[in-house]
């Protein structure tokens, strides 16, 4: 075993430039000497059998300046430390394939996604069929190669190596699944599995909570999408006490945005669920203050949408239209007439008019969100998502109304346009398309 000044002076003959690219991107000195010698000499502990002095030296270097965040660093030396993997071991050896999803995984974190993908997919194919199934190593690359493709727009590639790497880290170390779990969780949200979504942000919540304590920001981060998915699957007898949380922890933290976020979303559960409606309205209202007063422009627009619907049902309608309409105007001014957030606010008038009884103002307002639904050229999945929910939301309540008056035929042709979009937009599994089959199915008609 040699140390670190022997690995400096071996390194340069490894490199057909003699590392001098490495070098310049490391930016710790002109010499290997100089730059191993810029770092703390703790790192430089004993090299595992499996690796050489020199691997294991720039491994250490690499491992510090990720812990610190420098990625593009520490990607310019895991390629170095790459190519003496491949020297020593071989392409295909578990060392040399561990260096290269190293790599690959730095490449993703500093913005190269492009570049990252191709290697972590070498390196977790190899991997997989070399060592044990329940190798955490394996686990690890899974989960980096499931972090990419997030970042690289394939969802569902994401999630299915995302629920291998969460498999393996729940049998190999069960007390490390949190991050794993809440990735997983948040790509079934995007995907719209939302019920797949529960069990993991709720895994990851509870670790964040033991590990870390119920009002620390770790446990209070993980509890915010778990609250917010309970409350739009409607559990919302589940969600208020996870999003109380939330609020008490957020109205005494100091930030106005995050205040006035908890806020919202605690209201609206509590307004769903119904059995506190004078709390519902005081959330809603702090809600609207907040913003207003902390210039939350882009956010006004969904809690004025919010108060409109508790003063509504409180039979206040000229003071709800008149906040439905003034989110019009903001979401007009900030984002353009042909935009999403106008055709979402279209559905939401929809649903304004639909409570005061009004369908054909409701269905008036229902086309010219769908219509610029189709139209709008703003590329926002999730803004495209909420509209679309919005509105097959409005499609059920008007076609409910139908159904109701005896004009069966209206309703079936709602809920049969209400499907068209839904399949396509929401993926077969969204709670929504389950209540447009069930409206379906309660009228009897299997044509939808």
């Amino acid at each position: 075993m040699g140390t670190w000044r022997d690995a400096a002076r071996a390194l340069p003959d490894h490199f057909k430039d003699r590392g001098a690219a490495t070098l310049r991107v490391l930016d710790l000195g002109p010499t290997w000497e100089v730059a191993l010698g810029a770092l703390p000499e703790a790192l430089y502990t004993d090299a595992p059998p499996s690796l050489s002095d020199e691997e294991w030296y720039l491994s250490r270097i690499r491992d510090y300046l990720t812990a610190h965040g420098e990625h593009r660093r520490a990607a310019a030396v895991a390629e170095a430390t790459h190519t003496l993997s491949v020297a020593a071991h071989g392409p295909q050896a578990p060392p040399t394939l561990l260096a290269e999803a190293t790599l690959g995984m730095l490449l993703d974190r500093s913005g190269e996604t492009e570049l990252a993908l191709p290697r972590l997919r070498a390196a977790w194919d190899g991997l997989r069929f070399q060592l044990d199934a329940a190798d955490l190593r394996v686990g690890r690359v899974c989960a980096w190669y499931g972090a990419a493709l997030v970042r690289g727009g394939d969802l569902e590639g994401a999630e299915r190596a995302l629920a291998q790497a969460h498999t393996i880290h729940q049998r190999s170390a069960p007390d490390k699944t949190e991050v794993i779990a809440a990735q997983l969780g948040e790509v079934r949200v995007r995907l719209g599995q939302l019920k797949e979504a529960v069990p993991v942000l709720r895994e990851a919540w509870r670790a964040a909570t033991e590990r870390h304590g119920a009002t620390s920001p770790q446990a209070i981060r993980r509890a915010r999408p778990l609250g917010l998915v309970l409350h739009s699957l409607g559990w919302n007898a589940a969600a208020i006490p996870i999003l109380r949380e939330v609020y008490q922890v957020s109205s005494t933290s100091g930030a106005p945005r995050d205040w006035s976020a908890a806020a919202q979303i605690l209201g609206a559960a509590v307004f769903e669920e119904g059995s506190n409606p004078e709390e519902a309205l005081r959330l809603a209202e702090t809600a609207v203050r907040l913003s207003r007063q902390h210039q939350q422009e882009q956010e006004l627009p969904a809690r004025l949408t919010l108060l409109a619907r508790i003063l509504l049902s409180r039979g206040h309608v000229t003071d709800a239209e008149g906040l439905q309409q003034e989110a019009l105007e903001l979401e007009r001014r900030l984002y353009g007439d042909a935009s999403l957030q106008v055709a979402l606010r279209f559905g939401n008038l929809g649903h304004h008019y639909a409570g005061t009884g009004d369908l054909e103002q409701a269905m008036g307002w229902m086309e010219a969100s769908a219509s610029l639904l189709n139209s709008a050229t703003v590329a926002d999945p999730r803004m495209q998502q909420e509209a679309t929910s919005l509105l097959i939301d409005l499609l059920l309540k008007v076609a409910g109304k139908s159904a109701a008056k005896g004009d069966r035929k209206q309703a079936i042709t709602l809920l049969k346009r209400g499907m068209d979009m839904a399949r396509p937009a929401l993926g077969p599994g969204h709670p929504l398309v389950q209540q447009l089959l069930d409206a379906r199915d309660a009228l009897g008609s299997r044509r939808v």
